[in-house]
């Protein structure tokens, strides 16, 4: 555990912890070496202040119970994590991986390329074909279920173009904004043909 004020950075964190695991016989290079924070990457020069972690009047983190937080004895702490890239890229597979099994999504390339039948006691449901479009990103297609809600898709756009907390994300179609809870189902879309919606970004 390390202490901070809001307005240094995380560099000293990242060397201690690495001085600390070297002493334990550990070889480990520096330069492969990053910290995230709730899975997103973070740079060494980042901040509590920067990342928008609110402290109370004794300088305490306030715990808001949620990710990214622990509950300490006296107030609330930061969990940063360490990492190197292929560990992380690892990571990032397989929890990319356990959200398409949980909200019933399937990258559109996946769905294509796979040769996997399924159960015959366990009938697969069709897929509707979504493109979702953002400004200077590369479009990401996807099959999704009719039951999945459009919050679920801005959460899995977050995470395939690696969009911060830092964003407002929201989606829209045929310039209506859509409400996070709206099913897919719900939408006016062609469940036969890919269905285009537009991503909005604007920074917190």
């Amino acid at each position: 555990m390390f202490k901070r004020r809001v307005h240094q950075d995380f560099q000293a964190i990242l060397l201690n912890w690495l001085e600390k695991h070297q002493g334990l016989g550990l070889t480990l290079d520096r330069d492969a070496l990053f910290i995230t924070w709730k899975g997103n990457k973070v740079y060494t020069y980042s901040t509590l202040s920067s990342l928008k972690i609110e402290v109370d009047e004794q300088g305490e983190v306030v715990y808001p119970n949620a990710e990214g937080y622990h509950q300490m004895k006296g107030g609330g702490a930061v969990h940063l994590e360490v990492w190197d890239e292929e560990t992380y890229k690892d990571w990032v597979e397989w929890k990319d991986k356990d959200r398409a099994f949980r909200y019933g999504l399937v990258e559109a390339k996946e769905e294509e390329e796979g040769d996997a039948e399924p159960a015959p006691e366990v009938p697969k449901k069709k897929g509707i074909r979504v493109v979702l479009k953002a400004k200077d990103l590369e479009p990401l297609k996807m099959s999704v279920q009719e039951d999945i809600t459009v919050g679920n898709m801005i959460e899995v756009f977050r995470q395939k173009r690696d969009i911060g907390d830092e964003w407002h994300v929201s989606m829209w179609l045929e310039g209506d904004e859509l409400e996070e809870d709206t099913l897919v189902k719900d939408a006016d879309i062609d469940p036969d043909e890919p269905n285009q919606f537009e991503v909005h970004m604007k920074k917190i």
